[in-house]
């Protein structure tokens, strides 16, 4: 059997109506909240006086584009994939050509916020513990060429959609591509997750008020929605690994994926909890500066 007749064997024994508005809906929403926090992100910077750094607000901005170019490949993806599959639009070349841009986007867009956050952390953390500084970026080189070949590979497997599902497509194995994102999947985690640890220290060794605290929670809360959803995709990934069956369900990953790009939202607020940052690492140091945390207005002991 074919991949495409595997597919819509999948499809046929599921709502497909239901499973693409799921996506849709979720993707509209991501994508509506990456705007509305990149407007408040902006009007904050106006009414606040706050330090904010150049390079910062260049990597958010490629990080918010790659975001919204990702959320959008992926509704354009998804709606020529409907007509495609139910037979409206016979044609797979318009399909084939948003799914390689949809993937490709994915992974330019998460490594772009890796690289960011590592360069962050390196500024931030080598007054602190310098080797964890260098391995944020070793970490995110890893990642970046990770998603690099993963973007190379997707463009030479969507010929799989005019192949046997277990055959070899036009350049390697299919077998390759899932290692890359069983890979890819487990290093995001890890790169996630040594941002989001951090944040939570910091938090806990402030003396804010209550206010300040429901302030930041929830950028934490949404921070940590990438790490989980990087992990259960990363267990999605295991099966057809494990087992070389590549029919998996493609809306589940997807819908991780879709998720796990939430990061971003997290990123543009990286300027807003940066002065914090700075003070907890002047404070471990014995650097602590009263006139420095007057200006950014945190109060930490």
């Amino acid at each position: 059997m074919g991949s495409r007749d595997t597919l819509v064997a999948y499809f046929d024994s599921n709502d497909l109506d239901t499973e693409f508005d799921r996506v849709r809906d979720l993707t509209v929403l991501m994508f509506t909240l990456t705007l509305l926090s990149t407007l408040l992100r902006f009007l904050s910077r106006k009414i606040q006086d706050i330090d904010f750094y150049f390079a910062d607000d260049w990597w958010t901005i490629l990080s918010q584009l790659a975001a919204i170019a990702q959320y959008t490949t992926i509704i354009l993806t998804f709606s020529a994939g409907r007509q495609f599959f139910r037979g409206e639009s016979p044609d797979e070349t318009n399909y084939v050509r948003l799914a390689r841009t949809s993937g490709g986007m994915y992974y330019i867009g998460v490594s772009i916020t890796s690289i960011m956050l590592a360069f962050f952390c390196r500024r931030v953390w080598h007054m602190v513990y310098p080797r964890y500084a260098r391995f944020s970026i070793a970490i995110s080189i890893v990642h970046l060429g990770l998603g690099f070949t993963g973007s190379l590979l997707i463009q030479c497997t969507c010929a799989i959609l005019k192949q046997p599902v277990t055959s070899v497509v036009q350049c390697h194995p299919q077998l390759w591509l899932n290692w890359i994102a069983y890979i890819f999947s487990g290093i995001t985690v890890l790169v996630y997750l040594s941002y989001s640890i951090p944040l939570i220290v910091v938090l806990a060794r402030s003396q804010q008020n209550l206010l300040s605290k429901i302030q930041i929670g929830p950028i934490l809360l949404v921070g940590y929605v990438a790490p989980v959803s990087s992990i259960l995709r990363l267990c999605a990934l295991v099966k057809p690994v494990r087992e070389k069956d590549y029919s998996n369900n493609v809306f589940d990953i997807v819908r991780w994926s879709i998720l796990e790009v939430s990061m971003i939202i997290l990123s543009i607020n990286l300027s807003t909890l940066q002065p914090l940052f700075r003070e907890v690492v002047r404070l471990i140091c014995g650097k602590t500066s009263e006139k420095s945390s007057e200006k950014v207005g945190y109060n930490i002991n």
